[in-house]
């Protein structure tokens, strides 16, 4: 029986006896209500940012045959999306300094959404590309906003231990 506290392996009877029950747990990690309902929209922007890579892999393989894609435009398929991924989240997060972190944060979900939903109905390679570039855009911008909005609802006290 081996614990890990601060980095230190010990011995589990040397660790001080105490429980912390769930609400005790809430209470004393200083964060409220809205902090947890704000982790939980940044856990489902990880899943969201796995499916983009997993759906990368599982969906090229099958528009290569029904589009009859070269290798470039089979590369562009999970490249173009990471690409502007990038540029999204350094253009939206200085969008996010000037207009404010919540607006560009709704904003970048809601188009995220849109488009992904409009990349459902894509009829061609062109149009495909580009909804999945315009979705990562969004979906960097929002993550770079949700992240930095984290850390400034953090209580101080709380942050970096």
């Amino acid at each position: 029986r081996v614990a890990i506290t601060a980095g230190i392996v010990t011995k589990r009877d040397q660790l001080p006896h105490y429980r912390v029950t769930v609400p005790e747990f809430f209470t004393l990690s200083g964060l409220g209500g809205f902090q947890y309902i704000h982790a939980l929209c940044y856990v489902f922007l990880f899943v969201r940012d796995g499916i983009e890579v997993i759906f990368a892999a599982l969906i090229k393989p099958s528009l290569t045959c029904l589009w009859s894609l070269s290798t470039l435009e089979g590369a562009l398929i999970p490249a173009l999306p990471a690409l502007t991924y990038a540029i999204g989240s350094q253009v939206i997060g200085v969008l996010a300094d000037k207009f404010g972190r919540k607006t560009c944060l709704q904003v970048s979900l809601g188009l995220t959404l849109a488009l992904d939903v409009v990349c459902v109905f894509s009829v061609n390679y062109l149009m495909f590309i580009v909804l999945r570039a315009a979705a990562a855009f969004f979906l960097g911008g929002a993550f770079a906003t949700m992240l930095t909005s984290w850390t400034e609802i953090c209580p101080k006290s709380k942050r970096f231990r």
